[in-house]
Order: C-alpha cells, then structure tokens, then sequence
C-alpha cells in the first residue's frame, strides 16, 4: 500500500522546567563593591554608580522571592510536527508526532512577543530539521499549548 506523509501542524507545547532556577539573582554585595554575581561586575559600579547597582541587585533579590512564592516560574518551550499518514487516494490513516527543538529556562512571565519570537526561531530550525527527513513544510506554529 501506497501512503503519503505530511506536516499538517506544528505545535508549540509548553511544559513546566523542573531544572531551571534563578540563581542569576542573587548577587552578594561587599560593602561599595560587587562580591559573587553572575549578573554585575564592579565595573558595573563605576559606569552606573553604586546607587543603581544597589537598585538592580534589590530588583533581583524582589524577583527571586517572587519566584519562590511560585509568582512565575520557568517553562520548556518543545515543538511538535504532527504527521498525517494518508493512502494513495487522500483517505486518511492516522498521525504520528515528531519531537523537534526545545527551550528550556523561559521564564512564564517573559510576555506574550517574547513567546511568539521563541516559537518563531525554533520554528525555523525545526523546519530545517524536517527538511533533512524529507518533509518541506511552510505550516506555521499554532497557539501553544500547555501538556499535562
């Protein structure tokens, strides 16, 4: 039997990142100076002044608590390529899905054209990927979608 097969969707399908934490918010000050942080460097200090950097690090230090009172949280961004099988004559047999690209640490808050830019962008790479299976597909990704 003859059958054809071909992407009639592309989903974006968010999950919860159980990995991810913001860590990336804590800096440890030392009196005028930047002690341990992955964000801010003394250097920062001289350009902007202490004040602002003091600002900053409070800022943070509000966002991680948030985080902790689970105020937003990180996600995993994965797309999937749903795969019509069809016979010869156009009826159809079933689906299949194939598992693309994901993004992990995005934060939940990040905003609604933020989200849309991500799913662009793995978009585009996972149509190159399907392209290497032989799928050459224009579908756009629908609306994501949360998984259980």
């Amino acid at each position: 039997m003859d059958a054809t097969l071909q992407v009639t969707r592309i989903e974006p399908r968010l999950s919860a990142d159980l990995v991810s934490e913001p860590n990336y918010l804590i800096t440890e000050m030392e009196g005028d100076r930047v002690g341990r942080s992955m964000r801010y460097a003394n250097a920062d200090v001289v350009t902007y002044g202490i004040d602002r950097v003091r600002q900053w690090v409070a800022e943070d230090l509000q966002r991680y608590r948030d985080w902790e009172r689970d105020q937003w949280q990180f996600i995993d961004v994965r797309l999937v390529a749903v795969v019509e099988v069809s016979t010869a004559d156009g009826k159809s047999i079933g689906t299949f899905d194939i598992n693309g690209p994901t993004l992990g640490g995005v934060e939940s808050d990040a905003g609604d054209d933020y989200m849309s830019e991500t799913v662009r962008e793995l978009a585009e790479e996972f149509r190159h990927e399907l392209a290497g299976l032989g799928f050459v597909t224009q579908v756009e990704p629908s609306a994501p979608v949360w998984e259980a």
